[in-house]
């Protein structure tokens, strides 16, 4: 054996005995972030996040710009930053995909909530479920299928729900997601438009859509340009999704419109805007919107979107 030769095995035996101890360091940290998130109460964590954030990088992001959009479009300075909004999303996905028992009872307290709004006021479980970017988007579709108990499909250009959707068949939670992409026409499962639409009229599936998408997002996710229609908003020039109305009209489904919120204990509540005929979506779903993000505007998770909903294309 030459010494070339000798000298690459010696190497290649010291690069397989690193990767080792690399894989093992990996498995160690993923069991205690694992534990970490399924035993520690997650209001815990939130509120260690937002006391010592400075820990993490205060000026992390778009904290300037987040701020800036709230005050120009509000008049009021925001009491958080986009570093915490993006904090509080990243431990509430964790506590829910690790199935933090704290997390899971007030989800279904909220989802519960829901439930009796609906019994209450006779309302047909063919729901379309419109939820704004408040808290978490992942919470807030997980809330929409624990209320009826069956799969949602979600209306979403962004890939957020794709965690979950990884980890969906490995709990006990028995929640089942699909995210509908609408530039490409078929759910991440393979389902055709045809196939989703025939699974929500015969109501095997429950349909999600957020009303508050944001156009410039859309357009830089996909390049293309978000389907909207002009509306009032806060006292502006505005276009809003129209994805609500076209599939309300399409559905012939009622909308049910709500807000996820937390107190200052970091405890979850569902707060319920209004369930709206689907002949009445297109005209009162900016009235909504607008009320959504004035009444919990530190938990609407958009404002580094610096145009707002008035996206020059």
């Amino acid at each position: 054996m030459s010494g070339f030769e000798f000298l690459s095995l010696l190497l290649s035996g010291y690069v397989r005995v690193y990767y080792k101890k690399i894989t093992i360091f990996r498995i160690i940290k993923s069991k205690l972030v694992a534990l970490l998130f399924k035993y520690i109460d997650y209001r815990f964590l939130l509120y260690i996040a937002k006391k010592y954030c400075f820990l993490f990088g205060k000026d992390y992001g778009l904290n300037s710009s987040f701020r800036q959009t709230h005050y120009n479009v509000l008049g009021i300075q925001s009491a958080t930053t986009h570093f915490f909004c993006v904090m509080r999303q990243k431990i509430l996905k964790n506590a829910l995909i690790h199935e933090n028992k704290q997390l899971l009872e007030q989800l279904e307290a909220c989802a519960e909530k829901i439930r009796s709004y609906i019994d209450e006021n006779k309302i047909s479980s063919h729901l379309i479920f419109a939820p704004l970017h408040t808290v978490s988007d992942i919470l807030q579709t997980v809330i929409a299928a624990r209320v009826m108990s069956k799969p949602v499909v979600v209306v979403s250009v962004h890939n957020s729900m794709q965690s979950l959707h990884e980890k969906q068949n490995n709990n006990s939670q028995g929640i089942s997601v699909e995210q509908f992409n609408p530039e490409a026409m078929e759910g991440n499962e393979g389902n055709s438009f045809q196939d989703i639409i025939v699974s929500l009229v015969e109501n095997q599936k429950s349909l999600v859509i957020f009303p508050d998408a944001i156009p410039e997002c859309t357009t830089r996710l996909t390049k293309k340009k978000m389907k909207t229609y002009p509306v009032r908003l806060l006292g502006r020039s505005c276009e809003l999704h129209s994805g609500i109305p076209v599939f309300s009209r399409l559905l012939k489904q009622s909308t049910l419109f709500y807000c996820l919120q937390m107190d200052n204990k970091n405890n979850l509540n569902v707060d319920i805007l209004d369930c709206v005929d689907h002949r009445k979506v297109e005209k009162k779903m900016p009235e909504l919107v607008e009320q959504g993000i004035c009444r919990y505007n530190d938990e609407w998770t958009l404002w580094h979107y610096t145009s707002f909903f008035s996206y020059n294309f």
